[in-house]
C-alpha cells in the first residue's frame, strides 16, 4: 500500500507541474547527481553526463533554474524532448533539485510557476524525511553505542592480565569511537604520564611523556576534566599545543578518587566527535581504571579488643 501511495503521489505532482515525467535529484558526495524519487522515467537518467550535468551544476552552485533540449526515454514509451531543472530549498537551505520533462513544447511561464509550487512541496517533504532519518539514525547510533560500551565493559572486566587488558581496551576504544589513533597513558609514582598501549601513533608519540599539568594530557590528569578538541589546539591552559591534533576526545582514567592516567582517542577524517561521545568516554575510561586497579584488602585501624577486667568487688556493707 505504501508503494502504491507514493507512486500515485508522484504521478499527482507530475500532473500538478504540467510535466510528463518528474524527478527529485540530490547531489551526493563521491556519487554525483542521484535520483531520489522519480515518476515515469525509464532506466538510469544519467544526470551526470556531459549534456545534463551543467544544468544541475548551475542549480546546485548558483541556485538558478536551467532548461535545455534533450532526448530521454520515458517509462510509458514516449521520449521527452525538453528538460527543466530548478532548485529545491527549505528555509533558505538548498536540499535538492527538481527535474521536469516534457514530450513536446518548451516550458512556459505557467508551467514554470507550477513547477516552482511543486518544488516548494518537495522541499517540505524532503525536510520531513531528513528529520525522520536523523531521528532514526540518532536512535540507532545510541543503541549501537550502548551495546558496544556494554560489550567493552564485559571484556575489560573479564581480563586479568594488565598488559592484555590495556591492549584489549585500546583496540576496543578504537572500534567504539571510530578512531584512527588511541592511546592509554598511565602515571608513575612521580606523576609522569607515559604511553602504555596505543594504536595509530607515531614512534615519537609513543615515547612521549608528560608531567602532571603539562600539555593536554597532563592538564586532564591534573584537573580530571574531559576535553573535546577539534582542529589545531591553541589554548593558554595547555603547554605544548598540538597544531595537528585533529578531532580528539581526552578523558581521565579515574578509579574512585585516584587518577591513574589519561585516555586519548582521535581521528583526522570523517565526522567530528559529539558531546554525547565526550560524555561516554569518561564512563568507559572509568571501567578500564577500575578493572586495572586491584581491589584493596580491607584493613582495620582499631586496636584489637581485649577482655574487660572484672568489676572491683564491692566492700561488705557495715552492720
Amino acid at each position: 500500500m505504501a508503494a502504491d501511495f507514493w507512486a500515485a503521489r508522484r504521478a499527482y505532482l507530475s500532473r500538478l507541474a504540467h510535466t510528463d515525467a518528474l524527478a527529485v535529484v540530490l547531489q551526493i558526495r563521491d556519487e554525483g547527481y542521484v535520483t531520489y524519487v522519480a515518476h515515469n522515467l525509464a532506466g538510469d537518467p544519467e544526470w551526470g553526463n556531459p549534456l545534463r550535468a551543467p544544468l544541475f551544476a548551475k542549480v546546485f552552485s548558483e541556485r538558478q533554474a536551467a532548461e535545455r533540449a534533450v532526448s530521454m526515454p520515458l517509462a510509458d514509451g514516449r521520449t521527452a524532448e525538453n528538460l527543466y531543472v530548478l532548485p529545491v530549498a527549505w528555509k533558505d537551505q538548498l536540499v535538492g533539485a527538481l527535474a521536469g520533462l516534457r514530450v513536446d513544447g518548451v516550458f512556459g511561464e505557467d508551467d514554470i510557476a507550477s513547477l516552482t509550487r511543486v518544488a516548494e512541496l518537495v522541499g517540505l517533504e524532503l525536510a520531513e524525511a531528513n528529520a525522520l532519518w536523523r531521528v532514526q539514525r540518532s536512535r540507532e547510533e545510541v543503541e549501537s553505542r550502548v551495546k558496544a560500551t556494554r560489550d567493552m565493559q564485559n571484556a575489560v572486566r573479564s581480563e586479568r592480565d594488565p598488559a592484555a587488558l590495556l591492549e584489549r581496551a585500546t583496540a576496543q576504544l578504537a572500534e567504539l569511537f571510530g578512531a584512527d589513533g588511541v592511546s592509554i597513558m598511565l602515571s608513575d609514582d612521580s606523576g609522569e604520564l607515559s604511553v602504555r598501549s596505543s594504536v595509530g601513533l607515531s614512534e615519537v608519540a609513543k615515547n612521549a611523556t608528560k608531567k602532571a599539568g603539562e600539555g593536554i594530557s597532563g592538564y586532564v590528569a591534573r584537573t580530571g576534566e574531559s576535553l573535546l578538541l577539534s582542529g589545531a589546539v591553541k589554548d593558554s591552559r595547555f603547554a605544548g599545543n598540538d597544531p595537528s591534533i585533529g578531532d580528539a576526545l581526552v578523558a581521565p582514567l579515574r578509579s574512585g578518587d585516584r587518577t591513574l592516567g589519561v585516555v586519548n582517542v582521535k581521528h583526522r577524517t570523517g565526522a567530528r566527535y559529539s558531546q554525547a561521545q565526550l560524555d561516554s568516554l569518561p564512563m568507559v575510561a572509568g571501567d578500564i581504571a577500575r578493572a586495572f586497579t586491584p581491589p584493596q584488602p580491607l584493613s582495620s585501624t582499631a586496636a584489637p579488643r581485649t577482655q574487660a577486667p572484672p568489676p572491683p568487688s564491692r566492700p561488705p556493707l557495715a552492720p
